[in-house]
């Protein structure tokens, strides 16, 4: 008598469980391109059932009905898309007016900007501010990206200065001789960026990019056309084109609506120099 209680009790947990579990009837699905009408391989379906397609943060991106049967596939219409449908998406029977969590629509356009404090290795460690901007689409071209993902394009004011100490040893001792070394460039860079966590307050922003620069580099009287010049002081940034090549990992708060203030770092590679940048910005959505 004592473990038929228990017994009874865990089996009316598991049975209440079950029921309150959503049935999965399919995690194989197939859209149009415009993702208007889905295909959807199960038996569980028959025409005139109202479907919902869930991410696996459990939020709707669509719904749909089954308007014909072909075989083991069910060919659903989609009447309400609130995100993108993946091919993994959940399927599950749903009814009209049921309330679910709904998928943040995709944006097509956001741009923001940036204010940074860098610190490159030209000839030693080199203070610099980088100023910047960006537009990313995740339809570029016409072509819908996966969830997160978006095509960038980059715009970048870099600029910085210091000292170099050069020591010349001659048979009548050593000579310190010191220069200031300034650069300034603008470039731009694309590439691709990632967004994850983007329903939480706080979602997290990934970036890579390459392009070059047109950089202004001087360094006292010293001429850096000659490259045993250059190598004497060690200088790796090149007066005039340079290559960039450019990582970021951003924080962005999602408690404003469109705007998003963002806190980040970004690491690159500008010449043959490379340096970490620490940033503070803002991102709007656009559409």
């Amino acid at each position: 008598m004592r473990f038929f209680l228990p017994a009874v009790l865990l089996t009316m947990l598991l049975t209440s469980a079950s029921y309150a579990a959503p049935t999965t009837l399919s995690k194989y699905v197939r859209c149009n391109p415009d993702q208007s009408e889905c295909t959807v391989q199960t038996l569980r379906l028959t025409i005139g059932d109202r479907v919902g397609f869930f991410n696996d943060n459990n939020e709707l991106a669509a719904r749909g009905i089954v308007r014909s049967i072909k075989g083991s596939d069910r060919v659903v219409k989609i009447l309400e898309k609130y995100g993108r449908i993946e091919r993994d998406a959940r399927v599950e029977a749903i009814s009209k007016n049921a309330k679910f969590r709904s998928v943040k629509s995709e944006l097509k356009l956001r741009a923001g900007g940036a204010l940074g404090y860098s610190s490159y290795n030209v000839s030693g460690s080199m203070s610099g501010f980088e100023i910047g901007g960006f537009a990313g689409w995740s339809q570029p071209f016409g072509m819908e990206l996966p969830a997160g993902l978006s095509a960038v394009a980059r715009a970048v004011f870099l600029m910085g200065s210091q000292e170099i100490e050069r020591t010349i040893v001659t048979a009548g001792g050593a000579q310190v001789t010191k220069e200031t070394f300034d650069m300034m460039g603008f470039g731009v860079l694309t590439g691709v960026a990632y967004e994850g966590f983007r329903s939480s307050a706080v979602s997290v922003r990934g970036e890579f990019s390459f392009g070059g620069a047109f950089t202004s580099a001087s360094l006292g009287s010293q001429d850096l056309a000659d490259e045993a010049i250059k190598d004497a002081w060690d200088v790796n940034v090149n007066d005039g084109f340079n290559i960039l090549v450019a990582g970021r990992l951003e924080l962005l708060y999602n408690g404003f609506d469109k705007w998003h203030p963002s806190f980040g770092a970004a690491f690159m590679l500008h010449g043959e120099s490379s340096g970490p940048t620490i940033l503070l910005g803002l991102v709007r959505d656009i559409e």
